[in-house]
């Protein structure tokens, strides 16, 4: 193609606003291409990698034909020149490299320079740029609910990297509430620093963290897709993604490992369950993903379960991922593993967005895997496996609640008003087994699904949960988890259960946020972080957990999933990303920095219809804005009633000024307390027009 036709064809595609790349070969790499970082389980992920342009602070991968010990650098400059930036490469391996576009950098055309043994290779692409406004919006924290006990702090360092908050995973032992367990990701190369914070434990309830020291064998890179539990005994496990060099040349490849250790103590030892085998291929990068743990505490059996897991009899593409399933299973408190290809029955297997999403044992034993399976035209269902007690076979319960999903990751606007800012959410299913007295070996499952899909992006998602009592032949009716009336979106739903039947929940939700906000000096999306806890198919109103609204620039924001809740009959703790406005050297980012904890009081977490006497504003703080709303409802208009029980501080059957005065003399003359219901909660037992 001769230069004048090149120039004309780059203009041409630059007019129609679409992403162009001009491949500029040199010696011994025959094609470059610039893809986003998303992962091959992704619904579709080929599409989402070849947007028609990019956003600022977006992970990207160039792929191309060379080594690993190439010499490789990346320039990106805009068209008009003022711009000029030498890229940090995060990741590299044979063929493919990971860097991440600035996030300072503004909306324009750009040319990516890639420089590979001293041969150019330039791309043009469109960047997308979070609108800069401003020097940094202040951050208000905001009036939490009486239930919030405290929160805390994990303390991480900013990063531009893999922040700690990405895909952690919290865990408490089931007999002692005071002692957690928290596997941050830390997404960096081995070194002393993250050696000794793969593991937080905290022997308080989350107000303070103490490292915990790994055995890191011969590990190149630390860590992702963390699970973690405790054991009735204190035993600590966590799995792990781990790096381990590739034997044919070196290069890296993701393998499994189990840490585990006394919770009280500071060093975790660890076991490969999936180790990088013998056979393995120079192309291969992965020999298994997406790990899940659960542990039968009787018979200390370990069971692992792993998705695109790598047999020699599997077909090698590119990167050799599969779509096998598999269990891993060990009976010698985790010194070797057994394990076992999971073959469904033909029509059955997971399609390509089908992912083992969870995994629970029942009172005797028996593991219980739970499935996305995605047979395109956005239509889904879960897929349940039941394995015997030696978990030597297992039968397929299928088309378990049909929903309109695109599987276990769905796409949802990060912004009202602007559809190409997307977000990849969690949508699960998640799944819990009740072992206490309530109801024995109850299966509960809870999701996120859109009521419409267009153009599949999902609209207005909210969380479900249904059980079955009869192993997975049949289910409950879906109930709604989330208590609002909006059009927002509740996903990342995470669940657990506690030793005396309660399900505790805990979700990302936008239903207060406002479309955009100013934080790092950049305009972002926004959610928050709610619980709710359920009894007996009675589902509690929803509390927020955070101080403050949490930033979302989009993309795989905040990881693939987030396991966030642990709950005991008399309190919940949740952990949620935090801090903003944070520098990482000359840089103030608008991303979360750190990791938060929240501790709830369940008894401030009433269930609808409940309220305590005189909590006129419904915050379950009883103070002098409630009775300043009252007399704003009663004389100004600027009071809100959504309780009317509750506003009726005398139980006479009236909103008046006596309930005022009532609640007035109750706090500051400390005069007789409210009527029943109080300070419990509760509901109203007296015959009169008003409701709750």
């Amino acid at each position: 193609m001769i230069k004048k036709e090149l120039i004309f064809l780059i203009f041409g595609f630059l007019l129609l606003g679409i992403f162009f790349v001009n491949n500029v070969k040199g010696q011994g790499v025959n094609e470059i291409s610039v893809e986003a970082d998303i992962p091959n389980y992704f619904p579709n992920a080929e599409e989402l990698r070849h947007p028609t342009e990019f956003f600022s602070g977006e992970f990207l991968k160039i792929k191309g034909e060379f080594s690993s010990d190439s010499l490789v650098s990346v320039v990106l400059n805009n068209k008009t020149g003022n711009i000029k930036r030498v890229l940090e490469i995060l990741k590299r391996q044979a063929g493919s490299i990971k860097i991440r576009i600035p996030i300072d950098i503004p909306t324009d055309y750009y040319e990516l320079s890639i420089i590979i043994d001293g041969n150019t290779y330039n791309e043009i692409i469109k960047i997308n740029g979070l609108s800069l406004k401003g020097s940094g919006g202040e951050v208000v924290e905001e009036k939490l609910s009486a239930a919030i006990m405290y929160y805390s702090k994990l303390g991480c360092k900013p990063t531009l990297g893999a922040p700690c908050y990405w895909e952690s995973s919290l865990a408490g032992n089931p007999r002692n509430p005071d002692s957690l367990a928290l596997a941050p990701n830390t997404g960096q190369f081995i070194n002393s620093q993250i050696k000794s914070s793969l593991i937080r434990v905290s022997n308080d309830g989350g107000r303070s963290w103490i490292n915990g020291q790994i055995e890191t064998e011969n590990f190149i890179y630390c860590c992702s897709d963390p699970k973690v539990l405790i054991a009735p005994d204190g035993t600590l496990f966590t799995t792990q993604l781990m790096q381990l060099p590739n034997p044919n040349n070196q290069n890296p490849v993701y393998a499994g490992a189990l840490f585990q250790g006394s919770v009280t103590d500071s060093l975790f030892k660890s076991t490969l369950f999936a180790p990088v085998p013998s056979w393995i291929l120079e192309k291969d990068n992965l020999v298994v993903d997406f790990p899940k743990i659960a542990y039968d505490s009787d018979r200390r059996i370990i069971y692992i379960t792993g998705n695109s897991v790598r047999f020699p009899d599997d077909p090698c593409t590119t990167g050799c991922w599969t779509n096998t399933q598999a269990l891993f299973m060990s009976k010698d408190g985790g010194k070797s593993f057994s394990v076992k290809k999971l073959v469904y029955e033909k029509g059955v297997q997971p399609g390509v967005n089908g992912l083992i999403t969870d995994i629970d044992v029942r009172n005797d034993g028996a593991l219980r895997t739970i499935s996305s399976s995605y047979f395109g035209d956005i239509k889904s269902s879960f897929l349940l496996a039941r394995f015997d007690k030696d978990a030597q076979s297992y039968t397929v319960v299928r088309n378990i609640l049909p929903i309109r999903s695109a599987g276990a990751f769905n796409i949802a606007r990060v912004l009202k008003e602007d559809s190409k800012r997307l977000w990849v959410v969690w949508s699960g299913p998640e799944m819990v087994i009740d072992k206490s007295s309530r109801h024995p070996n109850r299966i509960y499952i809870a999701w996120a699904q859109p009521e419409l899909i267009n153009n599949r992006i999902g609209e207005n998602f909210d969380i479900f949960l249904s059980h079955s009592d009869n192993d997975g032949d049949a289910w409950s009716v879906p109930l709604k988890v989330n208590d609002d009336e909006t059009k927002e979106d509740q996903v990342f739903p995470s669940m657990n259960i506690d030793s005396d039947g309660i399900v505790h929940i805990a979700f990302l939700d936008k239903r207060e946020t406002p479309d955009t906000e100013n934080y790092g000096g950049y305009e972002v999306g926004l959610y928050d972080v709610y619980y709710a806890k359920i009894v007996e198919d009675r589902i509690s109103r929803n509390i927020r957990v955070n101080p403050i609204h949490i930033s979302n620039p989009g993309g795989r924001e905040p990881g693939d999933y987030f396991d966030m809740v642990v709950g005991y009959p008399s309190k919940a703790y949740v952990t949620y990303p935090c801090e903003f406005n944070k520098y990482v050297g000359s840089i103030l980012t608008p991303w979360p920095t750190d990791l938060c904890l929240s501790a709830i009081d369940l008894n401030l977490v009433p269930f609808p219809g409940e309220f305590h006497r005189g909590d006129s504003t419904q915050d379950f703080v009883l103070d002098i804005s409630d009775a300043i709303n009252i007399l704003g409802y009663l004389f100004t208009g600027s009071g809100t009633i959504t309780c009317q029980d509750a506003a009726d501080v005398n139980d006479d059957g009236d909103i008046d000024l006596s309930d005022a005065l009532y609640l007035l003399d109750y706090l500051f003359k400390n005069e007789r307390q409210p009527p029943s219901p109080f300070p419990e909660f509760g509901k109203d037992l007296t015959e009169d027009n008003l409701d709750c």
